[in-house]
This record gives C-alpha cells, sequence and structure tokens, in this order.
C-alpha cells in the first residue's frame, strides 16, 4: 500500500528548490521574528539577518515533498510549515519550535497505523518529533536532548603543546540530520551529532519519554561511534548529514548503507547494524585529485618525518613515518605542534606554504574548500557513484561499487585497509567560488591562525545534491548560483574536459590557460568580496563563471533569495 507520504529532502542556500519533478518551486522566505512568539531571533545564524527586525535569506533549510494531495513541509528558520503545491497559492500552517531545523524526516509510527510524525533535527536544541498527520494542525508530541562523552583525546593547542588525555562532553549534542533504519527486526533513528559522531537508538525510545531515557533526561542511546580527529584544538569530521541508500537495482539490498557527509573530513560510509565506518572519501587526501585547492598535493609528502618533540605536561612525542593520522591520512597532532613550535614560533621560514607546514594551511582556509556538506548516491549500469556537495570543491563524482561488502579498517591486519572500500574520483562540476582579488594584495597576515574572508568562505560553494536517475540529470544547490541541473550523471567524466574521446560539445574546459595549467581555476580566496549575480560577462570579473552557461548545464536559476 502507497503511504500518503512520499517525502525527498533537500538542504539549499537561501531558497527552496524542490528538485525531481517536472516543476520546481520557491518559497519566500519570512522572518519568524515577524509571528507572534516569544522565540526571539530563533537560533539562526547571525548571516541570515541584516538586523534583529529582518531577514535577508538563508533561513529555509529542508523542504519534504509530497502527499497524494500535494502537502508540502519546510521550514522557515525554527518555524515548520505546511502548505499545498498548486498553480494558485494555498494557506500556510505553522508551529514553532525551540530550535532552528536543519533536518527533517518523515515516519509513519508505528507501521501501518496511519499517523505520521517530522522528526526534526534542531542544532543543540536537539531532536523534536510533530505530529503531522494533519498538516492543518500540527501538534508538538516530545523533544529531547542527547548527550555524549568522549575521553582519551590528543591535540595541539595554541602555544603548540601537546595533551594526550583531552575530554568532550555536553548535554546537548548539536544534532544535525537524522535517518530511519529498519534493519529488519526493529526501526531505528540514527542521528548525526556534529560535536561527536554518530549514534542509535531504537526509534520507540524517542517518543517513550520515561524508559526511552538516560538518568539525566538525554535520549537513551543503544550505540555511537566517534567520528572526529584533532590535530589543533577544532575538530575536523564531524557529520553534517545522513543518507541511507539502498540499491535499487538489488532486491537482496534490503537495509542499505549510511553515508556520511564528514565535513573536513570527506564522506564515510557505514554499516548501519553496527556504525562501524567500511568505505570513504577524502578530496584532500586524494593524490590523483591534480586540480583542486593546493594543486596536486602529496600529504605525505608535506608532513613531517621521523621527528621527536616536546609536549605539553611534561610529555614528549615521536613520529616514525609521516606525521599523519595512520586512518584518516590527515596532519595531526605531532605535525601541528611543530607547525607552531618550530615553523611559527622559531620563525623556521618554509620553502612554501604547504611544504612544511600543511596543517596551518589546511586549517587557516583550505578546510571550506574540502567540505563535505552533502552526498546522494546513484546506480547507472552496474557502478555506484557516490555525489559529493563539497562546498568550494564543487560536486564531486566518486566511484564506491563494491561498497556493499566493505569491512572496516583493521590494524591488525597487514594491509588495515584490505577490505575498506576508498572511493575512486571519477570527475567534478565547479562550484561558484567566493571571489577575490586577480593579484595579492600584500596585506595577508603573516601568522599561522588569523585570516580574512571566512565568513563568506564556511558558506559558498555547493549545499546539497540530488541524483535523478530516470533523467541522468543532477540537481545542485549552489549558495551563489542558486539552482544547477547538469546532465550525464552516469558519466562524470564527461562534466569536465578536456577528454579527447569526447565530443567538446558534452564537457567545460575548466583550463583557460593552454596547455592545461594548473591553478588558473580558482581565484584568491584570501580577501572575499561577492559575486555580483550578474550572468556571465568577460568583461566583468564578479559575473557569474562562464562554465554555468555551457554544457554540462543544462539549468541555472541564479540567486533568488540572498545568500
Amino acid at each position: 500500500m502507497d503511504n500518503i507520504f512520499s517525502f525527498q529532502k533537500l538542504l539549499t542556500a537561501g531558497s527552496l528548490i524542490v528538485a525531481g519533478f517536472t516543476f520546481w518551486v520557491i518559497l519566500g522566505l519570512q522572518s519568524c521574528c515577524d509571528i507572534d512568539g516569544a522565540l526571539g531571533l530563533c537560533n539562526a545564524t547571525p548571516e541570515a539577518y541584516l538586523d534583529s527586525q529582518s531577514r535577508i535569506g538563508g533561513a529555509s533549510t529542508v523542504v519534504s515533498l509530497e502527499r497524494a494531495d500535494n502537502w508540502t513541509l519546510y521550514n522557515v528558520a525554527n518555524e515548520l510549515r505546511a502548505t499545498q503545491i498548486g498553480m494558485t497559492q494555498s494557506d500556510k500552517y505553522s508551529l514553532l519550535v525551540e530550535g532552528f531545523i536543519h533536518d527533517m524526516d518523515i515516519v509513519e509510527y508505528p507501521v501501518s497505523s496511519g499517523v505520521y510524525y517530522a522528526l526534526l533535527a534542531m542544532g543543540d536544541e536537539g531532536i523534536t518529533v510533530i505530529d503531522v498527520t494533519d498538516p492543518t494542525n500540527m501538534v508538538a508530541v516530545t523533544s529531547v536532548h542527547v548527550n555524549y562523552e568522549q575521553t582519551g583525546i590528543p591535540w595541539t593547542d595554541g602555544g603548540g603543546n601537546v595533551s594526550f588525555d583531552n575530554t568532550i562532553s555536553g548535554l546537548r549534542a548539536p544534532i544535525s540530520s537524522l535517518e530511519v533504519y529498519d534493519d529488519g527486526v526493529e526501526t531505528h533513528l540514527l542521528i548525526a551529532n556534529t560535536a561527536y559522531g554518530l549514534h542509535k537508538t531504537p526509534l520507540a525510545n524517542v517518543f517513550d519519554t520515561v524508559t526511552g531515557r538516560e538518568a539525566d533526561g538525554t535520549l537513551l542511546i543503544s550505540g555511537e561511534t566517534y567520528t572526529l580527529q584533532y590535530a589543533g584544538e577544532n575538530p575536523w569530521g564531524g557529520p553534517e548529514a545522513l543518507t541511507l541508500y539502498k540499491d535499487p537495482t538489488d532486491a537482496t539490498d534490503t537495509k542499505g548503507k549510511l553515508f556520511v557527509a564528514m565535513g573536513f573530513l570527506g564522506m564515510g560510509i557505514f554499516d548501519p547494524d553496527t556504525l562501524e565506518q567500511i568505505g570513504g572519501y577524502n578530496l584532500y587526501t586524494d593524490a590523483s585529485s591534480v586540480e583542486d585547492w593546493f594543486i596536486d598535493n602529496v600529504i605525505t609528502d608535506e608532513v613531517q618525518s621521523d621527528i621527536t618533540g616536546g609536549g605539553g605536561e611534561g610529555a614528549t612525542y615521536e613520529c616514525i613515518g609521516p606525521c599523519i593520522d595512520t586512518f584518516t591520512g590527515m596532519p595531526d597532532y605531532r605535525q601541528a605542534s611543530y607547525e607552531i613550535s618550530v615553523v611559527w614560533h622559531d620563525k623556521n621560514p618554509c620553502p612554501t606554504d604547504t611544504e612544511c607546514a600543511p596543517w596551518a594551511a589546511f586549517d587557516r582556509y583550505g578546510k571550506f574548500y574540502y567540505n563535505a556538506r552533502n552526498v546522494d548516491v546513484a546506480t547507472f549500469g552496474g557502478t555506484t557513484t557516490a555525489y559529493i556537495a563539497y562546498a568550494l570543491g564543487g560536486m564531486v563524482a566518486v566511484d564506491i561499487t563494491g561498497y556493499k561488502t566493505a569491512g572496516p579498517y583493521d590494524p591488525g591486519q597487514p594491509d588495515p585497509f584490505g577490505q575498506f572500500r576508498k572511493g575512486q574520483r571519477l570527475g567534478y562540476a565547479p562550484a561558484v567560488p567566493a571571489h577575490g582579488p586577480d593579484a595579492p594584495t600584500g596585506a595577508q597576515s603573516k601568522s599561522l591562525f588569523p585570516y580574512f574572508g571566512a565568513g563568506m568562505l564556511k558558506e559558498s560553494g555547493i549545499v546539497d545534491v540530488q541524483v535523478d536517475v530516470d533523467g541522468n540529470r543532477i540537481f545542485l544547490s549552489d549558495h551563489f548560483a542558486g539552482l544547477i541541473v547538469i546532465k550525464n550523471a552516469s558519466n562524470p567524466a564527461m562534466w569536465h574536459g578536456p577528454q579527447l574521446d569526447i565530443d567538446p560539445a558534452d564537457y567545460y574546459d575548466n583550463d583557460t590557460l593552454s596547455p592545461f595549467v594548473l591553478g588558473d581555476h580558482w581565484p584568491d580566496y584570501e580577501f572575499v568580496i561577492s559575486y555580483d549575480m550578474a550572468p556571465h560577462d568577460p568583461t566583468d570579473n564578479e559575473s557569474l563563471p562562464e562554465w554555468l552557461y555551457q554544457s554540462p548545464t543544462l539549468l541555472l536559476s541564479g540567486e533568488v533569495s540572498g545568500h
């Protein structure tokens, strides 16, 4: 029997884009501060406001489609709204909740009961359950926070001192995304906590306010996995979005796998039963990717090797081989300590910015390029591809065929990654970057830490991606360009050339300098100004980039409601 609700989730920047249909809808953004209530600024980020009373965009983050009678649920900051899609405007029904809505899942609970709930991920306000069976009369059912704790974490502080036994903990985990998962025996809720990693609990615990709670009142958790990595004091790897994928071409794939956009650590593939990571992809550590922010970098060649250093608390560290985390492949706390203590404090110059200080170069601004925000997955002709919304890195397609039989990293084996499925990059579609000057201004900071333009950097680029398998196309939401649709989802090599065996009409050659000069495809991001959103004009370097108006682009909406 068909469910009343058939929903899709889309995260967008400054507008609501409905993809995968023959139409797309832009829903006007209004300030929740114009609505009578006591929730103030709705916990929206400061960038969403011109002042305390006027919103300039950026408040809508999720839309869910559709019911048989075209009901749609979406948010404006911390307001859940319901309306019907049609040729004429229909009434809007709304319900205020305690936190900014980052994600929404719809579940019929109990199964076949005809009762539907919206599960809302609301950052540090936790999870709220809303009865949406009747969208004209939505009712809040319960709210709950999630706790977390991890001990024994090594990191380097701002003075270059290493401490080995740090603890992170909290009673108000920042919840970014949710997925409902059925293991064949019981229905579970998978939870993304950006300050820790992944949590899992039987869905019944969310509704049970007595036996489904810990002693501190937080949600009772049945399993969890820590995903962060610390080098300095700012962690990488907090999960930003979850995608549970079941291969529709494989009748035996009844449970699926969990694909996680892990921010600055790229994409992870997890077994939803055990929450073990069984695969992944990291653009930053991918040595085959020669045309990205750091241009043909091999991180193992850039970090220090075979060193012994001082550490805080009377301890010392030893780095035999490259100073990288053996699992993530990223610069670790020993590399961060070396850069702060030796390169910065002792004024030991680097031949280049990244040659002896890759950690600082990454953590200072490069990480905003390598920021996996969301992921969608599709199978074409036996090849399964993960399409990663990689912020300023664009939309990166990765071959992950074979992921269903993958296994976790095992340091006890001769090849620890023997069962682990590492994705192979297939191609990418560039993002619209935050535009900067064409030449150095001479005013760049010389320290490892201060930098300029971070606000624009962290907001820019590809926000979300969704694959339309039947149409062999991809819908992208870009911070500056709005909705972008590109063709040839099944063949990512055709997105970006040159490829000698491909018709030039089917790709855009992003290398404007000839022949194949690396580094001409992105501007200086240090001092950021904005694009003016005008159509491409070769005489105006603030107009939208040329590639948006050439193959493989099928459609471009342009920015709609501010960014």
